[in-house]
C-alpha cells in the first residue's frame, strides 16, 4: 500500500464500535462465553516477527438498522458465530432481525467440520434468538442441515 495514502484521510482506522451514521455501526473486538471453533487454533498472526495464535480482536462485524429492522453482517466469525450475535444483540438492544455470514463451522481447505457436538450448540444457541440466519462460506451443508 502506498502509505501516503494514510494521511490523505481516506481510512479510517476502527477498533471496538465505530458508528457510522444512524443506521451503520461497526463493530470489533468480540469476546464471549461460548468456546470458538476448533479450527482457529490452525490460524496465525505474526506480532514482532513470531508467530501466534490469532485473536481476531480485529474482524470486523457489521449492524445495520432501518426501521425496526436490524441486520448484522459478519465474515467468518473466527470469534464464533454465537458470541458475535451476543454481541451485536448488546449493541442494538434487541436480537438482529437478521445475521448474514459464515459461520466457521466448515474448514473448505481440509474439507472438516467442527464436531458434531459443537455445531450443536451452535445451533442451539443460535436457535435461542428471534434472528433468521442466511449462511454463507466456511458454514457447509451438514452444518447448515443441523
Amino acid at each position: 500500500m502506498d502509505r501516503a495514502l494514510l494521511s490523505a484521510g481516506r481510512f479510517v482506522f476502527t477498533d471496538g464500535i465505530h458508528v457510522i451514521d444512524d443506521e451503520i455501526t461497526l463493530f470489533s473486538n468480540v469476546t464471549g462465553q461460548f468456546p470458538l471453533p476448533g479450527s482457529d487454533g490452525n490460524l496465525l498472526v505474526k506480532r514482532n516477527g513470531r508467530m501466534f495464535p490469532d485473536d481476531f480482536h480485529h474482524e470486523q462485524n457489521h449492524i445495520i438498522t432501518s426501521g425496526n429492522n436490524r441486520v448484522m453482517i459478519c465474515g467468518c466469525a473466527h470469534a464464533g458465530i454465537v458470541n458475535i450475535v451476543r454481541r451485536a444483540k448488546t449493541l442494538v438492544g434487541n436480537d438482529p432481525t437478521a445475521v448474514v455470514g459464515g459461520m466457521h463451522l466448515y474448514e473448505p481447505t481440509k474439507r472438516r467440520y467442527e464436531s458434531d457436538g459443537y455445531m450443536g450448540g451452535v445451533a442451539a444457541a443460535l436457535t435461542e434468538s428471534r434472528s433468521s440466519y442466511y449462511t454463507c462460506h466456511c458454514t457447509g451443508e451438514k452444518s447448515y442441515k443441523k
